[in-house]
Parts: C-alpha cells; sequence; structure tokens
C-alpha cells in the first residue's frame, strides 16, 4: 500500500511538473508571436527560439517517463468503421472522390437531426432566440470588411510542370529537415542558422520566402521548377451574376449575415435590447491538405448565436439558474503559470473576475449543459484565448448609428470597434479524441454585447416543437412540423 502510495505521489509530481512545463511553453509561444509580428531582427529572436526549443525537449523527455495512457483510441480504425457502416462516404466516390468532401449516410443523417433538435429545443426556443437562414454567398464588400480577403491566407508555391500546389513553409521546413538529416558533418553554426529559418518558415514575406526557395535551391518532385510564393485565399471564390464583375464567396463562417442584419433584428424584436440571433448553415473553407476525418473538411455545418446586449448592462435575469453549474476553466493566468485549469462554479468565476459578466458567463455554462446532453459531459473544458490571438469579431463599426433601443440614448452596433480586440474570448473544446472533437463551441464578449458560437447544427426558422419517428435503422428523428 506504501508503495502504491508513492508511485501515485510520484505521478502526481510529474503531472505537475508537465502541466507547468507546457505553461512555460505556452507563454514562450506567445511571446515568440509577438516578436514576429513586431518584426525583430533575426539575432534578437533566436535566444527566444532556442529557449523555447529547450522548453519543447524537456516536455519530451518527461512525457516519455510518464506511464501509458489508458486512451487506446485508434482515429483510423474508428473512420473505417464510420465508412464501413455508411454513417459518412467520401463524396463522389465512384470518380476518384474528392478530399475533405463528404456525404452523411443514412444512420448519419438520423444522429444529426437529433443533434440538431436538441440543439434547436435547448437554445433557440427556451431562450427565445431570432432564428435567420442567411445566404451561403457573400458579397466581397461583407469579407473584406471582416479582415478575410486579406488574411484568410497562406502563402502557396505551384509547380510548373504538374500544376501542383503546396504550402511553401511546410516545403521549407521539410528540406531544411532533409538537408540536416543528410549532412551528418554540418558544422553547429550553421546548422543552428537552418533551425532558426525552419522555426520562422510561418513568418516570412514573400520575398522572403522565395529569397529562401532561390537560396536553397528547392525543386519540386522530380525537379520540377517551383513558382514564386503567392497568397492563396482559403475561400471559395466566385462570380455572382452573368457578367463577371461582382465577386463573391462561399462564407468560411456564418457570423456575417447575422451581424449585417442586426438593425433589421432590432426592429423585428420592437427595438427592446437585450436580444439573440441565431441561424444554422454551412462554411466553407478550401482547405490546403485536409485530413483527419471529419476534423478537417472543406464543408461544414455550423450553428451560431449572437447575443446583444447593452455594453453597461451585462447582467442576465436567468444568471442564478446556472450559478451553481461546476466549470472547468483554463484561463490566461493558469496557462501560462500553473498550466493546470482551474475547477470553478460559475458564480465564483463571475464574482472572481474569472469570467467577464454574467451573460458571458450565463451562455458559457448553457453550452456546457447542452454537450452533457449530447453525452460530452466529461471532456470539456473552457480556455481563454490568450494576448495576440484572433478575436473572435472583427466586424468594422457601421459609420451611420443603428436606431437606439426604446429608453436609450446609446446606439447599438453589431460588432467590434474597428481594430479593436474582445474583452473576454473563451473557447469550449471537449478534451478526448474522436467525433467528440467535432462538437466545440466558442464563447466571447466584444464592446457591444455577447457572442456565442457553437460548431454542432441545428435547425432554423421558429415553429413548434416537432413530433419524432423512427428510422429504420433505429435511430429517432424530428419529423417536418405541419404548422
Amino acid at each position: 500500500a506504501a508503495d502504491a502510495g508513492n508511485a501515485a505521489a510520484e505521478a502526481d509530481a510529474l503531472a505537475d511538473e508537465i502541466s507547468a512545463l507546457e505553461a512555460q511553453i505556452t507563454k514562450k509561444g506567445a511571446e515568440i508571436k509577438t516578436l514576429k509580428k513586431s518584426k525583430v531582427a533575426a539575432e534578437t529572436l533566436k535566444p527566444h527560439v532556442d529557449e523555447l526549443g529547450e522548453l519543447r525537449a524537456r516536455l519530451a523527455e518527461l512525457q516519455k517517463s510518464q506511464s501509458p495512457a489508458d486512451d487506446n483510441f485508434d482515429q483510423q480504425a474508428f473512420n473505417d468503421v464510420i465508412i464501413e457502416r455508411m454513417f459518412i462516404i467520401p463524396s463522389f466516390e465512384i470518380h476518384g472522390g474528392v478530399k475533405g468532401l463528404f456525404d452523411l449516410g443514412p444512420p448519419c443523417c438520423a444522429l444529426k437531426a437529433n443533434v440538431l433538435e436538441t440543439w434547436r429545443q435547448h437554445f433557440i426556443l427556451e431562450e427565445n432566440m431570432l432564428e435567420m437562414e442567411c445566404t451561403n454567398l457573400t458579397p466581397k464588400a461583407v469579407l473584406q470588411t471582416s479582415g478575410h480577403v486579406e488574411k484568410f491566407t497562406d502563402q502557396m508555391v505551384k509547380d510548373q510542370e504538374t500544376g501542383e500546389c503546396k504550402r511553401a513553409d511546410h516545403m521549407l521546413e521539410d528540406f531544411i529537415d532533409d538537408l540536416i538529416e543528410k549532412t551528418p558533418n554540418m558544422s553547429s553554426e550553421e546548422k543552428d542558422e537552418l533551425l532558426l529559418i525552419q522555426r520562422q518558415a510561418d513568418a516570412f514575406s514573400l520575398d522572403e520566402m522565395h529569397a529562401l526557395f532561390q537560396r536553397f535551391g528547392i525543386k519540386g518532385e522530380d525537379g520540377h521548377e517551383l513558382s514564386k510564393p503567392f497568397d492563396f485565399n482559403l475561400m471559395f471564390e466566385t462570380k455572382i451574376g452573368p457578367e463577371g464583375t461582382s465577386i463573391g464567396y462561399l462564407r468560411p463562417e456564418t457570423a456575417q449575415g447575422l451581424f449585417v442584419n442586426f438593425k433589421r433584428l432590432l426592429n423585428f424584436n420592437g427595438k427592446q435590447m437585450p436580444f439573440a440571433a441565431a441561424q444554422i448553415g454551412l462554411g466553407f473553407r478550401n482547405e490546403i491538405a485536409p485530413r483527419g476525418g471529419l476534423l478537417r473538411v472543406r464543408e461544414f455545418c455550423m450553428a451560431e448565436i449572437e447575443h446583444f446586449v447593452n455594453p453597461n448592462k451585462k447582467s442576465h435575469p436567468k444568471f442564478e439558474s446556472v450559478a451553481n453549474k461546476t466549470m472547468v476553466l483554463f484561463d490566461q493566468t493558469t496557462q501560462l503559470g500553473t498550466g493546470r485549469p482551474l475547477v470553478m462554479t460559475m458564480g465564483e468565476a463571475v464574482e472572481k473576475g474569472t469570467v467577464n459578466n454574467e451573460t458571458l458567463g450565463y451562455f458559457m455554462a448553457r453550452t456546457q449543459l447542452f454537450m452533457e446532453k449530447v453525452r460530452t459531459q466529461d471532456a470539456a473544458s473552457a480556455r481563454h484565448a490568450l494576448p495576440g490571438a484572433a478575436p473572435l469579431c472583427r466586424m468594422r463599426q457601421p459609420s451611420t448609428p443603428y436606431p437606439a433601443p426604446s429608453g436609450r440614448s446609446a446606439s447599438i452596433r453589431p460588432g467590434c470597434a474597428s481594430g479593436s480586440i474582445c474583452r473576454r474570448r473563451w473557447r469550449i473544446t471537449p478534451r478526448t479524441a474522436g467525433t467528440a472533437r467535432s462538437i466545440r463551441a466558442t464563447v466571447g464578449s466584444n464592446a457591444s454585447g455577447t457572442r456565442t458560437a457553437l460548431a454542432t447544427t441545428s435547425w432554423c426558422t421558429p415553429r413548434p416543437r416537432a413530433r419524432a419517428w423512427r428510422h429504420p435503422s433505429g435511430y429517432r428523428s424530428p419529423s417536418r412540423s405541419t404548422s
């Protein structure tokens, strides 16, 4: 018994050390990202990168000394099973298929419908939200305003013979790995220089990347010449209308449709605040290398909520109903400090300022409750976005103020102020592998209100609770409402 107790104590101590080391790595990584954005000299960046490498090496050593984890989840075997049982099927399989596109089979359609109905009952009907169904096609002006046209890119190079495109930073990293491996007598100074270049591969400009490709003589397969690096936008571009003069995109997310309709939604709600709008729909991202089964695809369904509140009045009338809900919170302090998440009730989190306000706390707890409904109750934690991370909302304020709600003089606008960062941003993610990872939620607050987004699916358009019918496969699916 004593030996078992000592072993348990040693395991706990090792886990604490690993958590602390992970926190140091997170902090150092954030520092390096900030330095890269400020375009500091390579000599200034080098000691920070070296320190990060040492921390990661130490972490790898500690993780090797840990006992093997009980989780023997085999992702590939799981993918094979769900394809074999026709939950999902690679799209256009008989014509060779297209990576990142999947069709849903009969069992998955019924399963998805149940998740949608649960989401709709839990959020839309219970919270009296306003539902919309916005178009998948989005004009360029909208996505220019949100920053997607300029920033939603990766650097690419194109094989001049085959036309195949690859990410430039990945090719540079792989080339350096091969060069070091093939040159065992390389001097330490030259090796350090190459490793520094490798670590900064995603931070070079197009001209710097091209210069490095020329310096190292990087070629495509079979020695084919490569084009100069160019920015590749991950959005699907199209032309609207036969003239071809109006450019549009398949939307990469669903938020913009709700924000641009804020004024009409406010009027529809009798100019009363707060209120929430929601929509369910598809998002499209032209992923360079789709992989991981359903974890990275080019077309996916999202359910999103935008809850608008008065910036000066963020209390919530139903907060007491979730105040005693226990949450696992990974805030900025613990990420950069102990590396151990906090376990506390939502009431305590709001009281201590870990969660910014009652409205944000209410929807975080409601999101957790939904995940418990769909059987991921012991697999989720909420992580606070670190400084420097992209804001959840980058919508520009309109130049013309929207009409103020009755009884208020302040105008209410959708989205963050131009260039501002959301004050509180949380991401709720499952901690287990497999299909649970496809159920994800993000929650954040900004200058004009609170935004929540849940990356599962649901129905749009309010209607009475649907009756259910049983699918021949055994899954229950909601019927269409006749009203």
